[in-house]
C-alpha cells in the first residue's frame, strides 16, 4: 500500500512538473510570464485567500499577463503564513485613517481569524466563515483595507516584475543554448518564404463583391487617370521636382521634416523658381518635423513669393499646452496646378534620397495621381491644415542677418541633376491607367480611426496572405487581434519592419510585442540595409494602401496622415512583389533568437511600450 502512495506521489509530482515547465513553454514571452508572476504578487496582498485569486486573474487581464503563472503564486503563498501581510495592512489603515473601538477591533479579529482557520478540505465552509466575517466589517473600514491592499499590491507587483523579467531572461537564453535551438548566423529566408496562389476573383466573388468586402462600400471607391508607384528617393524625388517645375498655376506642398541639406535645397530653388514664375505658391511645414530649419533658409523662401506656414511651432506652446506638442503634421503632399498629386511615405531630406544621389538610402514608397478629382481632395486637406498653421513673415532686408550668406546652392542646379531623369516616368516600379482608389486621411480631432477601420476590414476579410510594411509597428489591441485572427484563419502574416532606426525609443517599444506577435505565428522580417520608413500593405492580390500612417499610437491618436487605398489586382501585385523583393534582402527574425536577447535589452523594451501612447 506504500509503495502504491509512493508511485501515486511521484505521479503527481511529474505531472506538477510537466505543467509547469508547460506553462513557461506555452507562457508566451518572458515579459508576459513576468507580468503574470507581478499580478500575482499584487493578488497576494489581498486579505482574503478567494480574493487573491479573484484579484490576481483580474490583474493578469488587465496588465496582459500569463493568467496560469498569475494563478500559481498565491496558490504557492498557500503555503507559507502570510498574517505579517495582514497584519501590515491593518496596521496601516488603523494608523492613517481608522480610530480604534472595542467592535471594531472585534470585527477585524475575527476577519483575520477567518482566513487563519481557512482549510482547503472544507473550501464551502471556510468560504462562509470568510463572507460572514467580511459581512461583520463596516463599510467604511472594508473600503480602507481594500485601498491598502491595492496600493501595496501594486507596489510589490512594481518591484516583482523587473526581478521576474531577470531571472525569466536569464532561463530563456541558458535553456535555448543548452539545447542548440540558437544559430547566431543571420539568415537570408527568401526561399524559405512564399506566399499561396491567389485567385484574382477569390472563388468566384465579382468585382462588386469583392470591394464592398475588402473595402466596406463601394460607393466611396472612384477612379484615377493614372498612378505611378514609385519606390525610394531615387524614384520619388525625380517626380517630385518634376511635378514642381512643371507647375503652372498653382502648387502646393505639405511635409512633416524638411531640412537645410542638399535635397532640401533643391526643393527650396524648385520652389523658389516657381514662386518667381506667377505659380500661387504654397508651403507647410511641421514645427516639431522640420524644428531645425534655419531661418535663412526659410527667409529665401517667403522673399521670393512662396507662402510659407508652420503646423504648431513649439514658439507657441503657451496656446494649448502638452496637447498642443502632441499633434503634428505628418502628411507629405504635393498638389500641382490640381492635377497631378504626389503622396506617401517620404520627408525631405538627404537620407530619403538615393545613395547614387549622395543620399542615405532609405527604404521608402511613394505615389504619383494624376487626376482631378484626386487633387481636389488632397488640396482639400491641404487647405484645412493650412487655416491651422501659423504663417511665416519674411524679415525686411535691411535687418537680415549677414549669416545668410552661407546659403549656397550646391553647383550642380535642378536642371543639370534632371538631365539623366528626363523620362521619370520610365522610371517607377509601376504605373498604370484606370485604377480603383479611395483617399483616406484622419484630421485633428475628427475621423481618427478612419485609416485603422480601413486596414481593420482588409485585415479582418484576408484569405490568402497579409504583407505589411511598416517603419514603426506597434498596433493597437484591435489590429493584433485581428492579425491572429487571421493567422488562424490560414492567412500568411508577414510584417517587415527596421533592424536600423532613427528612433531608438520607437524600436524598443515595438521590439516589446516581436514575442507576442512571433508566438501567434506572425513571421517578422527584418530589413537591414537601411532605415526602412515605409508605410504600405498588400492583402490577397486585391487590396493595398500607401499612406504615411505608421501602425503606431501616435499616427492613430495624434498624428495628421493621408493615404490612398487602391482596390487594384496589377497594383496590387506590383506592391507585393515589391515588398516580397524587400523581404528577400531580410533577416527573418525567430522566437528562440528574439527570447534569448539580454536581460536588460527585454526590460529596456518593457519600459519603453508604457509610453507606446506618445510614440
Amino acid at each position: 500500500m506504500g509503495t502504491l502512495a509512493g508511485a501515486q506521489q511521484g505521479e503527481l509530482g511529474n505531472w506538477a512538473l510537466r505543467y509547469v515547465n508547460g506553462v513557461f513553454e506555452r507562457g508566451g514571452s518572458p515579459e508576459r510570464l513576468a507580468r503574470g508572476i507581478a499580478a500575482g504578487m499584487l493578488g497576494v496582498f489581498f486579505p482574503l485567500r478567494f480574493v487573491r485569486f479573484l484579484a490576481a486573474f483580474l490583474a493578469a487581464v488587465f496588465f496582459r499577463g500569463n493568467k496560469v503563472a498569475a494563478l500559481i503564486v498565491p496558490a504557492v503563498a498557500v503555503l507559507f503564513d502570510l498574517q505579517f501581510i495582514a497584519r501590515f495592512e491593518i496596521e496601516l489603515a488603523q494608523y492613517f485613517w481608522m480610530t480604534g473601538s472595542p467592535d471594531w477591533h472585534a470585527a477585524l479579529a475575527g476577519f483575520n481569524a477567518s482566513d487563519f482557520l481557512w482549510t482547503w478540505l472544507h473550501p464551502a465552509a471556510s468560504f462562509h466563515n470568510q463572507l460572514a466575517a467580511l459581512v461583520a466589517l463596516r463599510g467604511s473600514t472594508l473600503a480602507v483595507l481594500s485601498a491598502v491592499a491595492l496600493g501595496s499590491g501594486l507596489m510589490a507587483g512594481a518591484v516583482t516584475y523587473p526581478f521576474a523579467l531577470i531571472a525569466l531572461s536569464f532561463f530563456y537564453d541558458a535553456k535555448y543554448r543548452a539545447q542548440q535551438f540558437l544559430d547566431w548566423k543571420l539568415k537570408r529566408p527568401a526561399e524559405s518564404f512564399s506566399l499561396p496562389a491567389v485567385s484574382p476573383r477569390l472563388d468566384g466573388l465579382a468585382v462588386d463583391a469583392l470591394r464592398l468586402l475588402y473595402g466596406g462600400s463601394k460607393e466611396r471607391f472612384f477612379e484615377c487617370a493614372s498612378v505611378q508607384l514609385l519606390i525610394d528617393g531615387g524614384q520619388a524625388y525625380p517626380q517630385m521636382l518634376h511635378a514642381i517645375n512643371g507647375a503652372r498655376r498653382t502648387l502646393v506642398l505639405e511635409t512633416y521634416i524638411l531640412r537645410d541639406d542638399l535635397f532640401g535645397r533643391k526643393f527650396s530653388e524648385a520652389l523658389q523658381s516657381a514662386a518667381r514664375r506667377g505659380v500661387k505658391t504654397r508651403m507647410i511645414i511641421d514645427g516639431v518635423g522640420s524644428m531645425g530649419l534655419p531661418d535663412a533658409y526659410k527667409e529665401k523662401l517667403v522673399e521670393s513669393g512662396v507662402q510659407l506656414r508652420v503646423f504648431h511651432p513649439l514658439s507657441s506652446f503657451w496656446r494649448g499646452g502638452f496637447g498642443w506638442v502632441q499633434r503634428r503634421d505628418h502628411r507629405k503632399i504635393i498638389v500641382a496646378d490640381l492635377d497631378v498629386s504626389l503622396i506617401g511615405g517620404l520627408n525631405i531630406a538627404d537620407e530619403y534620397a538615393a545613395v547614387r544621389d549622395g543620399g542615405g538610402g532609405w527604404r521608402d514608397t511613394h505615389i504619383r495621381i494624376d487626376g482631378r478629382d484626386q487633387a481636389l481632395v488632397f488640396s482639400g486637406l491641404f487647405e484645412e491644415t493650412w487655416q491651422r498653421s501659423e504663417p511665416i513673415v519674411a524679415e525686411h532686408p535691411a535687418h537680415k542677418n549677414t549669416a545668410s550668406n552661407s546659403y549656397q546652392l550646391p553647383p550642380e542646379s535642378n536642371e543639370d541633376w534632371m538631365q539623366d531623369k528626363e523620362d521619370v516616368s520610365q522610371r517607377a516600379c509601376f504605373t498604370s491607367d484606370r485604377l480603383l482608389l479611395r483617399i483616406v486621411h484622419n484630421r485633428e480631432l475628427a475621423n481618427r480611426m478612419r485609416i485603422k477601420v480601413a486596414y481593420l476590414r482588409a485585415i479582418r476579410a484576408a484569405r490568402c496572405y497579409i504583407l505589411i510594411e511598416n517603419a514603426f509597428f506597434i498596433p493597437d489591441r484591435d489590429v493584433l487581434n485581428a492579425l491572429y485572427a487571421a493567422v488562424k484563419r490560414g492567412v500568411k502574416v508577414a510584417v517587415v519592419v527596421a533592424m536600423k532606426h532613427d528612433i531608438r525609443v520607437a524600436a524598443m517599444a515595438a521590439r516589446a510585442l516581436y514575442d507576442e506577435l512571433l508566438s501567434h505565428e506572425v513571421r517578422l522580417f527584418e530589413y537591414p540595409i537601411s532605415m526602412i520608413h515605409s508605410k504600405v500593405a498588400a492583402i490577397d492580390d486585391c487590396w493595398s494602401i500607401v499612406s504615411s500612417y505608421n501602425l503606431n499610437h501616435r499616427s492613430l491618436l495624434h498624428d495628421l496622415e493621408v493615404g490612398a487605398v487602391f482596390f487594384d489586382e496589377r497594383f496590387t501585385q506590383a506592391l507585393r512583389d515589391q515588398i516580397l523583393r524587400d523581404i528577400s534582402k531580410c533577416n527573418e527574425l525567430t522566437k528562440e533568437l528574439h527570447r534569448s536577447r539580454p536581460w536588460n535589452v527585454a526590460l529596456m523594451e518593457s519600459v519603453c511600450y508604457q509610453f507606446r501612447y506618445w510614440m
